[in-house]
This record gives C-alpha cells, sequence and structure tokens, in this order.
C-alpha cells in the first residue's frame, strides 16, 4: 500500500513533465511520425483504434510542438514498428498532459497488429502549393513543394473539400476539383495521392493521404482546382468621393454583386439619371463592366421656356445647373410668365432626378390691359379704338358723342 501512495506521490510531482516518453518516429521531419511510447525498457507502438485528433494533440504537447491542428495518421502511414504494440484505444480529451492520462487499454493489451500503427503529425510551416497550367491565377493543376522538387498530386478520392483545402492555402475560396489531367499531365513526382480532407485543415499536408511519393497514379490523373480568388473591394476612381454606400451581395467572391448608391443630388456619370451602379464579380478576380467612373452632381441642364416664348429677357443660374440650383427667369419689358399672372420673374430648382422642379413656367407673354371702359356715368362715346390690341404699349384711344365734350376725371 505504501509503495502504492508513493507511486501515487511521484506522479503528481511530475506536474507539467510527462512521464512517460514519447518518439516520432519514419517522418519527414521531427513534426510527424509513427507514435512509439516507451515502457518497461521498451519502445513500443500504438495502435490507432479511437486514435483521434484530440490524442494527436496530446502527443504534440508531450513533445513540445504545436498541437493546433494536430493530425493523426492511422493504417502504419509511417510504415509498422516492430516489437510491442503498448497502447491501444486511446481516448484523450485533448487537455491532458501525458498519453498515459487518457482512458486507454492496460499497458501491452490490445487486439491490432503493426498495420494499425498510429502516427501523429503537428502544426508546421504550411507545404508549399501553386496552381499551375490554367489560364488564370485562380485555376490550374495542383502541384506541392516536397524535398525540394514540385510535384502533382494524384485525383484519386480528391473532392470539393480537398480542393477547398488548397484554395484557402492560396487565400482564394469557393473551390472545385478539376480531376484527370483537365490542366494537362504534370512531368515530375507525384507526390500525393489518396488526399481525403475534411476542409477545414490549414495544410494538404494535415489531410489524411499516403505517404509523400507513395501512389498507383500517372499524370493523366493529375488533379486540378478552380478557385475563386475574389474581387476585393469595388472601389471608385480618385475623383469620387461622393457615394453615399457601396454594399455587396454575397461578399466579394465569385457571383457577387456590388452596388453603388450616391449621396442625394450626384448620381453614377456613365449612366445618367441612375443613382445607383453595380457590377459582378467575375471568375477572373476582377468586377464586371459597367463600372462607374464617379458620382458627380445631377446637372439639370439649360431651362428653356417652350416654343412660343421667345420673349424672356434672361435665365440667370443660381450655383450653375447642378442639384439645389436655382434657375430665375426674367421676361422682357412688357412681358410676363403666363402661370403667374403680373409675375415677372419665375424660378425652379434642379432636383435630384436630374429634372427642374415644378411650378415651370408656359411662356413669357405680353401684358395684356384688357378692354377700356369709361365709368358707369359715360355712356356718350363712341367706340373705344386700340392701336396695337391690348398689350403692354398699346394705346386705346376714346371719342365721344358730337356735341358731348371728353373730360378727364381726377
Amino acid at each position: 500500500m505504501w509503495a502504492l501512495i508513493c507511486t501515487l506521490c511521484m506522479w503528481t510531482m511530475a506536474g507539467q513533465t510527462a512521464a512517460t516518453y514519447t518518439r516520432l518516429v519514419g517522418g519527414p521531419s521531427s513534426y510527424e511520425g509513427r507514435v512509439e511510447v516507451y515502457f518497461n525498457g521498451i519502445w513500443g507502438t500504438v495502435c490507432d483504434d479511437g486514435f483521434d485528433s484530440r490524442s494527436a494533440a496530446v502527443v504534440c504537447n508531450m513533445l513540445n510542438l504545436p498541437s493546433s491542428g494536430a493530425q493523426h495518421r492511422d493504417g502504419a502511414y509511417y510504415g509498422q514498428g516492430t516489437g510491442t504494440i503498448w497502447l491501444d484505444d486511446v481516448r484523450c480529451l485533448g487537455n491532458e498532459n501525458d498519453i498515459d492520462r487518457c482512458p486507454h487499454s492496460a499497458w501491452g493489451t490490445h487486439n491490432c497488429r503493426h498495420g494499425e500503427d498510429v502516427g501523429v503529425v503537428c502544426a508546421h510551416a504550411a507545404t508549399p502549393v501553386r496552381l499551375v497550367g490554367g489560364p488564370a491565377a485562380n485555376e490550374g493543376r495542383v502541384e506541392v513543394f516536397y524535398q525540394g522538387v514540385w510535384g502533382s498530386v494524384c485525383d484519386d478520392l480528391f473532392d470539393t473539400k480537398s480542393a477547398a483545402v488548397v484554395c484557402n492555402m492560396l487565400n482564394m475560396t469557393r473551390a472545385q476539383p478539376k480531376p484527370g489531367a483537365y490542366y494537362g499531365p504534370g512531368t515530375t513526382t507525384i507526390w500525393l495521392d489518396d488526399v481525403r480532407c475534411n476542409g477545414n485543415e490549414t495544410n494538404i499536408d494535415m489531410c489524411q493521404h499516403n505517404a509523400w511519393g507513395t501512389n498507383n497514379c500517372n499524370h493523366s490523373k493529375d488533379v486540378g482546382v478552380l478557385c475563386d480568388q475574389g474581387c476585393g473591394a469595388w472601389n471608385s476612381d480618385s475623383s469620387s468621393v461622393n457615394y453615399q454606400t457601396i454594399k455587396y451581395k454575397n461578399g466579394t467572391t465569385f457571383g457577387a454583386e456590388a452596388v453603388m448608391t450616391c449621396y442625394s443630388g450626384y448620381h453614377v456619370i456613365n449612366k445618367t439619371n441612375t443613382r445607383s451602379e453595380s457590377a459582378i464579380c467575375t471568375r477572373n478576380g476582377t468586377w464586371s463592366t459597367p463600372t462607374y467612373s464617379a458620382c458627380v452632381h445631377t446637372d439639370c441642364g439649360g431651362w428653356y421656356s417652350d416654343s412660343n416664348s421667345d420673349y424672356h429677357h434672361q435665365i440667370k443660374y443660381k450655383n450653375a445647373t447642378t442639384f439645389g440650383s436655382e434657375a430665375v427667369m426674367t421676361c422682357n419689358p412688357g412681358h410676363h410668365v403666363v402661370n403667374k399672372t403680373n409675375t415677372r420673374s419665375e424660378s425652379a430648382y434642379c432636383t435630384e432626378n436630374g429634372t427642374l422642379s415644378a411650378p415651370t413656367y408656359s411662356a413669357c407673354v405680353p401684358i395684356d390691359c384688357g378692354d377700356w371702359h369709361s365709368d358707369n356715368i359715360s355712356d356718350n362715346h363712341l367706340a373705344i379704338i386700340y392701336i396695337n390690341a391690348t398689350t403692354f404699349g398699346s394705346e386705346a384711344v376714346m371719342t365721344c358723342n358730337p356735341g358731348v365734350p371728353c373730360l378727364q376725371q381726377n
């Protein structure tokens, strides 16, 4: 009993230092390989039954390697070990500081063979990846850089989730796989085969795949991907600062729409009287035409009378002819605006839709004095004669009856 208690105390005193020695064997770098643990003086392997990414994170932490994004590799991915299989059915929560603190079968108890030896990949620098042979930067044959050589990837099991990982590595989105050497066959090593990603990996090497360089493919099965590289923000040119908002429908990726609304009194110069403009994000990462040049003041143009009015003296514009400006017409002497009797000037405002506001004038017409009548006690006059009708400047002449003087009344 005393010995058991002391053993437990020793375990607790170990603190943050893992009591179980662990190593990674058979991988291309110190960040990955077959998991081996040291027990009773012997290095042995771990079976992949029940072993997942949380268990992989525990192993990486034990080795002081980055554990975020740690992945497990099943099926003796890094080759089969020899000798003892120490652990089976390992099921960690991910926060343990020693694999022996995870639930597992008793040491040395298992139902596995070395063909089930588990491996681990700890987070490390992303595998360089590029797209080759496509018509634009967002599509092409997938190539990865390994051991100083660019090589291709076989299309076996490669799906949209695997394509998404490649596109994300290239800062692009909306991936589509293109199998069968769609962008032409490669000529160097086929580095990866049977790639199976979940879609949330940050590195293609974190996905399940055969060992590097192990494949049953030829270059006619080189896989490609089509990504959406996005169009970024849709901006006006340097002279346009008068737009109100630019709204994006479905972000700024392929197929998205950007819609600009100008401030009140402004419009898009390439579509007169249209106060919003839109563009679609194309697959090559550029916004479609038409694009706008700028939001500019809405201009109502000159304010003219109708075809019957040629008697106006002048039309003055306050603040030019753009939105909010005022146009003021003055008629020639003896003329006035017919829609405002005895008002010899009329104004209108330039509205935001590019038209002048109501009221608008019909015409400058001669001022008309109407008939000239004597007072009601004078009925002894003959006909009243009008010279130049009854409009401004005309003269009305009254002749009295014979023998009746024409008197002016004060």
